[in-house]
């Protein structure tokens, strides 16, 4: 009878549960390389970093397969580059190559998920698959597994190895498991060692993950108290009570913010880059639940015997957006997820199956709202960011640019264009390595293209040139005149707009501008003729 029992409750959950994978699927996969609108300067970076480690076995400084890797935001992990380099190595240089590997593991960190949660709450099976269902759709888990954020994938590789340890750990296998945790010990030292010979690396640490002790407000509040007590003949109070008790209260400030349910069904951090900007990063359908599920963790049940494993979680999973600026940071706050996932997937567990269906025709219609909105709305606030039109901008400058000696990009819009270049024009490896191109958090240079600092760009004569630049950059060329017959600059400009690059709004954050005649002089703006 109780065999017959079990057999009809897994049947039950059997389909439901692949559903939710399949979806899943859908949600991760599809169109990888369309959302997020765009394709960052430092994706465009990976991607063909990715491509020089997989044919000639260097990244963009030259180095040989090294550990540490450099971009214009710091200093960034290998296994980012190394699993884009196998991508790109099967798949070719496109956008959605780059993100393919993050998807991967973004579905394999669902997986565990699961089977954590299966582990940990081996008689409710229930309880499981709504916490899956909760990390499966909510924006937190999609959105980061279809961009190719460190943080999101070295969560997910945390939910893959602690999956494996409660496997080994249930089988018993404790030598396996002393001789996994040393290998990835030694792991973490031989990088940590690399790391810290880097140049610059304790700056990058505190400014990339200790952005807290580097805030500016702290930093110019702490200086006027301590000022205060200079003036009031107590230097030494000053620098004594000041410095460690501002900070104290500060981080206790920030660790109170990260209590506050709106951030993480509501408001989110609003920054595009880490979530859709509208939304909380868990569907707001699921607050009440959340909080339900709080409330029992506290209550004598089969939850509140993990309750001393989920608060240290939570504790621990808080630290790197704490000590983040600006903060909360909702990329680094994604550890905190699975947690949240189970309270919530507990309290809706507990409820009757008629209620049930009555939460599942609301959460279809939060579905709805924040799918629509994440397809039609979200590109439009997210596209300056994700710096959208710089894909558009190559395409046409590829069908031109032989038949210019130089060609000249501003930076206004993409502050890191040379990277967005090198992507898009797929160029080829073997030359980079040949002509000593070199990028260390910046490229200003490669064959007749000039990036950035437009103050210094120069023409002669004789040549042809090419100018890409942003709207409010159109006095760059206006400053090039016709040649009067008087041999002085006249009243007409040298060069004319040609084409545009239009946002999804229609607005322009490109212009093309070619040579109209040879018979041009910079004329010099009058504030420098003085």
């Amino acid at each position: 009878m109780a065999k017959s029992f079990n057999k009809k409750l897994n049947n039950h959950f059997l389909f439901p549960l692949i559903l939710i994978f399949v979806v899943a699927l859908f949600l991760y996969f599809l169109f990888l390389g369309k959302y997020p609108v765009g394709f960052h300067s430092q994706e465009a970076l990976l991607g063909y970093r990715g491509k020089l480690l997989s044919e000639i076995l260097t990244d963009e400084t030259g180095r040989k397969l090294p550990l540490v890797f450099t971009s214009f935001e710091g200093y960034q992990w290998p296994i980012s580059s190394y699993l884009v380099a196998v991508s790109v190595k099967l798949f070719g240089l496109k956008e959605w190559v780059v993100r393919l590997p993050f998807a991967v593991f973004g579905f394999f960190g669902l997986l565990s998920f699961y089977f954590i949660c299966r582990n940990l709450f081996s008689k409710n099976k229930e309880l499981c698959f709504w916490a899956t269902l909760v990390f499966a759709i909510s924006p937190w888990q999609v959105f980061l597994s279809r961009t190719t954020s460190s943080s999101a994938l070295l969560f997910n590789l945390f939910l893959l190895f602690f999956w494996l340890f409660l496997v080994l750990r249930k089988r018993k296998k404790i030598k396996i498991i002393m001789i996994i945790a040393v290998i990835m010990f030694l792991l973490v030292i031989s990088w940590s060692f690399f790391y810290f010979q880097t140049p610059g690396a304790k700056e990058n640490l505190l400014s990339g993950h200790l952005g807290f002790f580097t805030n500016p407000t702290i930093i110019n509040s702490i200086n006027q108290m301590r000022g205060e007590s200079l003036q009031g003949g107590s230097p030494f109070l000053g620098r004594l009570f000041y410095n460690k008790s501002f900070y104290l209260i500060e981080l206790g400030a920030q660790f109170l913010d990260h209590l506050n349910p709106r951030l993480y069904f509501i408001a989110g951090d609003s920054n595009s880059l880490h979530g859709l900007s509208n939304f909380g990063p868990i569907l707001f359908i699921f607050l009440p639940f959340f909080l339900a599920g709080f409330w029992f963790l506290f209550q004598k049940n089969e939850l509140s015997r993990r309750k001393w494993l989920f608060l240290i979680w939570f504790l621990l999973g808080v630290i790197p957006s704490v000590l983040s600026y600006p903060s909360p940071n909702q990329e680094k706050l994604i550890f905190v997820f699975p947690v949240l996932a189970i309270l919530t997937g507990y309290s809706l567990a507990r409820f009757k199956s008629i209620f049930r269906y009555l939460v599942i025709l609301f959460l279809l219609f939060n579905i709805s709202v924040v799918f629509y909105d994440a397809i039609y709305r979200e590109p439009f606030r997210a596209q300056d960011k994700w710096q959208y039109g710089v894909r558009d901008l190559v395409e046409l400058i590829r069908n031109k640019e032989a038949n210019f000696d130089k060609i000249f990009y501003s930076d206004a819009y993409s502050p890191d264009l040379g990277p967005q270049l090198l992507f898009y024009l797929d160029y080829p490896s073997e030359q980079f390595k040949e002509k000593g191109l070199f990028y260390y958090r910046w490229l200003s240079m490669f064959d007749n293209i000039t990036i950035g600092q437009s103050d210094t760009w120069a023409v002669n004569p004789s040549e042809n040139p090419l100018f890409v630049i942003a709207p409010m950059e159109e006095r760059i060329i206006n400053n090039y005149r016709i040649l009067g017959e008087d041999n002085k600059p006249s009243d007409k400009v040298c060069y004319k707009i040609t084409d545009k690059i239009l946002n999804l709004k229609g607005e322009t954050i490109y212009l093309v501008a070619e040579k109209i005649s040879d018979n041009c002089l910079l004329e010099q703006p009058k504030e420098s003729s003085k």
